[in-house]
């Protein structure tokens, strides 16, 4: 493995996903490079085969069932840790993109697009293990957003092109409810507070977006507010005092609390070890 939270693998006969249904706490991209497997997501068997790409995000309900003889992928492995540092430099409308990706996760490529997969393979393995590189991590972060930009970009034109994204109504009740929560989530971070504005249960409610997410909404308000924070530490030249005002935090001992509790450090160290 390159580090705890990334990793590249070539043509391994296996995916790193269990055989029984569970929610992947990483993403993964995969390129199958020959034979094929059957995989279950959120309940529906898919055949993978070569030339065909793969994006899971952190949430997806998946097992790997089946695979020929023949079998090979080359995959990312990519740590929650790391994909929100990824998305936060893209600063996308994360938990409605993430529904997306959990229904649109297999790309068929042609000829020409599998070479240029294939080469993206290869030169983020050569640029991140490469002895004169200092920043292996930060490397990686700039390189992996590149697919998942244009995964974004295209999730966008369907937005407006007003192109069915194919939602069902329990998805249409989370995007709902992730719409609610980029209003309000400064300020109300209670999941009874969202349930009542959608006319549902909190108990209800939380089923569902588990269901379709793979998290709860608790955690997807954390997820936005970390989001933010983290965004704001990285690119921005606000301190950390003006970063509390604008994330609505009441004061900036809390902030600190709230971000250490979640992220394992402080504000101050999260901005000095991404400089």
């Amino acid at each position: 493995m390159i580090s705890n939270d990334f990793d590249i693998c070539f043509d391994e006969p296996i995916l790193p996903i269990s055989t029984f249904p569970s929610y992947y706490q990483h993403a993964l991209i995969g390129l199958c490079t020959s034979g094929q497997a059957k995989l279950i997501v959120f309940s529906k068997e898919h055949l993978l085969v070569k030339n065909e790409l793969i994006v899971f995000v952190p949430g997806a309900l998946i097992s790997f069932v089946e695979v020929s003889s023949d079998f090979s992928i080359r995959y990312i492995y990519i740590s929650k840790d790391l994909f929100q540092d990824i998305m936060s430099g893209i600063k996308v409308v994360l938990p409605p993109f993430c529904i997306y990706l959990n229904s649109h996760f297999n790309y068929y490529l042609t000829e020409e697009q599998y070479k240029y997969f294939m080469f993206y393979f290869q030169l983020l393995y050569n640029r991140v293990t490469s002895p004169t590189n200092l920043f292996p991590r930060e490397t990686a972060i700039i390189l992996l957003r590149i697919p998942f930009f244009d995964l974004y970009n295209e999730y966008e034109c369907c937005k407006r092109n007003n192109k069915d994204l194919g939602k069902t109504r329990k998805e249409e009740l989370t995007s709902s409810f992730y719409k609610l929560v980029s209003k309000y989530y400064k300020e109300q971070k209670n999941v009874d507070f969202y349930a009542g504005k959608l006319n549902v249960t909190p108990k209800y409610l939380s089923k569902v977006v588990k269901e379709v997410c793979g998290v709860s909404p608790k955690s997807w308000i954390i997820e936005c507010t970390l989001l933010e924070i983290k965004a704001l530490l990285r690119d921005s030249v606000f301190n950390i005092q003006e970063i509390t005002v604008k994330t609505k935090f009441p004061n900036q001992s809390a902030l600190g609390r709230f971000f250490k509790r979640h992220t394992g450090m402080s504000p101050s160290e999260f901005r000095d070890l991404r400089r």
